[in-house]
């Protein structure tokens, strides 16, 4: 189906789809983003350290170093996350995208509770590829003063849990004080198939969940010694950035066949066999070719594919994909097969209109091979809608794509009925900033400020905040989380 011709009504039908069919939800990075990053080129860079002519000692130097900087910006974070840590910089960033998880389950729970369970079980499966550990810590609180559903996360255990993908397809119902009554319970299947932020192996070779993090803690406290090696101005609360920029800095030598000779890098990279014991000691997915550190875990990884595989080709099923972008190979592979599946129904919601081509690309498909059965929704399809605004957000356009837009502004200023709404003083102040900013090169359009002048300007501040026509020369309509969120929600209570 073209997303283009995705309307109001279908929204309709999927919003009766999720109270009547077998739902799963398919969440990835792009779900809790930006507060953890996905890193997606690391697999590459520690691939083709391990090609280079570099000699053993200096490959192993990096692939740890590599490997405690995908954990500190992919991972450690979630130590904050469980124990709410209030002096964090990205406090507020966390709570906006723990919002939105705990809206979803709200969103959910609202649409199971209207199941009928002599049908189908009230039970939803939400597959994720996150370690992190949003859903977790949002059940918590949703459960705080909504105690009537159930998150089924595969443990079993009171003081010690344990995974097993055995766990799954359990039913849970209230009864009454006296047994007069028989309720099935909303239940969350939860499904983390690259692994958990607080997965661990035990000494009986079981995935423990272990919610003592604060080893997580040491690997950033590892990661700042090595950094104050390398840089005058460091600090605590810049160390997101300078690992980014240690590890563009990495790849730009690499290439360059420069880091044999980056002494100071190799002699500030002392990582001892306690953090290597720690970091294999994790049971996710790691960044590197050898994804499985033990069979136990690569056991657990297949067996939860494979349930993810046999829900996908039950009749009478619906999948909502939001935040994936199906680069991972294997999972993609899978995730084909079950789209053949003509009783499952695919809704891949497109966080900008152009993710759709470059999904149908990974996925090998073009708009006449898509199968019938696979639907994309996109920040377009939404603006088709009759009553759209509010729905979206938006996110500000790169300088050089202004600038590409200077002729379209230009005439979307000189309209006779823009001179009635607006100050010709502002008219004239933009037209003045975009003049100056064609003769910037787009290194200089960033560096200079002059986008923020432009956005700040009043003409641009109420397209902005009444979503009217021109604002897409100056912002990109986008489907976020809490867009996703209105989403589903949609006249629902109306």
């Amino acid at each position: 189906m073209d997303d283009l011709n995705f309307s109001e009504h279908d929204l309709k039908i999927l919003q009766d789809l999720l109270v009547s069919k077998n739902v799963n939800f398919l969440l990835g990075a792009g779900a809790s983003a930006p507060y953890f990053s996905t890193l997606n080129n690391m697999e590459n860079l520690i691939t083709d350290i391990g090609n280079s002519n570099l000699d053993s000692t200096k490959k192993e130097k990096l692939k740890k170093l590599l490997i405690l900087f995908f954990l500190i910006l992919s991972v450690c974070d979630n130590y904050s996350l469980i124990s709410r840590k209030e002096d964090k910089e990205s406090t507020p960033l966390m709570n906006t995208i723990l919002e939105q998880y705990t809206a979803l389950i709200n969103i959910i729970s609202n649409y199971m509770f209207l199941r009928n369970s002599k049908i189908n079980p009230i039970r939803v499966n939400v597959f994720t590829t996150n370690y992190d550990l949003f859903l977790e810590k949002a059940f918590d609180l949703y459960l705080e003063k909504n105690n009537r559903i159930s998150l089924n996360d595969g443990a079993e255990g009171y003081f010690r849990r344990y995974i097993d993908s055995d766990n799954y397809n359990k039913t849970t119902a209230h009864s009454g004080l006296y047994d007069n009554y028989y309720m099935e319970t909303p239940t969350f299947n939860l499904i983390k198939l690259h692994g958990s932020a607080n997965w661990s192996l035990d000494s009986n070779n079981k995935i423990l969940i272990d919610n003592d993090l604060d080893y997580f803690e040491d690997f950033k406290r590892l990661a700042h010694d090595i950094l104050n090696e390398n840089y005058d101005d460091y600090s605590e609360e810049k160390q997101r950035d300078y690992i980014k920029r240690h590890i563009t800095g990495i790849e730009c030598h690499l290439y360059l066949e420069r880091l044999e000779n980056k002494t100071t890098l190799f002699d500030s990279i002392k990582i001892d066999e306690k953090f290597i014991d720690k970091a294999n000691n994790l049971q996710i997915v790691m960044p590197t070719k050898d994804k499985f550190k033990n069979t136990v875990f690569s056991n657990h990884y297949y067996s939860m594919i494979r349930y993810m595989k046999e829900t996908l080709e039950k009749k009478d099923s619906i999948l909502v994909v939001f935040g994936f972008s199906f680069a991972d190979e294997h999972l993609r592979t899978e995730l084909k097969r079950a789209f053949t599946n003509p009783g499952l129904l695919v809704y891949i919601v497109c966080y900008k209109d152009n993710d759709k081509d470059n999904i149908l690309n990974v996925l090998d498909y073009t708009d006449r091979t898509v199968p019938i059965n696979v639907s994309f929704i996109s920040p377009s399809t939404i603006k088709s809608f009759q009553d759209y605004k509010g729905i979206l957000e938006y996110t500000a356009l790169y300088g050089e794509e202004i600038k590409g837009n200077h002729s379209d502004i230009l005439e979307f200023l000189s309209q006779n009925e823009l001179s009635e709404e607006y100050l010709e003083e502002d008219i004239q102040s933009l037209r003045n900033t975009l003049e100056e900013m064609t003769l910037l090169e787009e290194i200089a359009i960033e560096a200079s400020g002059i986008v923020k002048t432009i956005l700040g300007n009043p003409i641009v501040q109420h397209l902005y905040a009444t979503e009217q026509e021109g604002i897409e020369l100056f912002y990109s309509a986008v489907i976020s989380f809490r867009a996703f969120n209105n989403i589903l929600k949609y006249r629902r209570d109306q």
